[in-house]
């Protein structure tokens, strides 16, 4: 028993120096083996980028390309929507909450009450316009 704790003793003390020869060791290790065999992880790395070349052209040759213009569409879901062709979106008039510590315009508190809006603080209200959509 007495032996035992001892060694636990030792250990406690010794504690970095242990921690430092574990990690210490394998590295010198691995420098070792690596220098050693030097030319052979050189041939290693060098065969793995080749390799990776080749399978990244194959990628981009063989990638399909869909013609979205050219697709049928069945005669059930033909409709027409010309702003969503154009990409361009109507925006309606509406109450905008402004992010902390923004105040609204007096232009927009003085015109708000004239287009229906009653604000509360930190908002303003948005003139109707039109903007492009864009596709995610």
């Amino acid at each position: 028993m007495a032996e035992k704790e001892a060694l636990i003793n030792w250990i406690r003390k010794h504690k970095k120096k242990l921690i430092v020869a574990g990690v210490s060791i394998p590295v010198i290790l691995a420098l070792v083996i690596g220098i050693k065999n030097r030319n052979e992880l050189t041939n290693l790395w060098e065969s793995m980028i080749k390799l990776a070349d080749k399978t990244s052209k194959k990628l981009t040759d063989t990638a399909i390309s869909a013609d979205l213009d050219n697709i049928p569409v069945p005669k059930t879901m033909n409709f027409k929507m010309p702003k969503r062709e154009s990409g361009l979106i109507d925006v309606r008039p509406h109450i905008r909450n402004l992010p902390e510590g923004w105040k609204p315009s007096e232009a927009k508190i003085m015109s708000a009450p004239k287009m229906g809006y009653e604000l509360k603080p930190s908002q303003t209200w948005v003139e109707p316009h039109t903007k492009r959509k864009f596709a995610a």
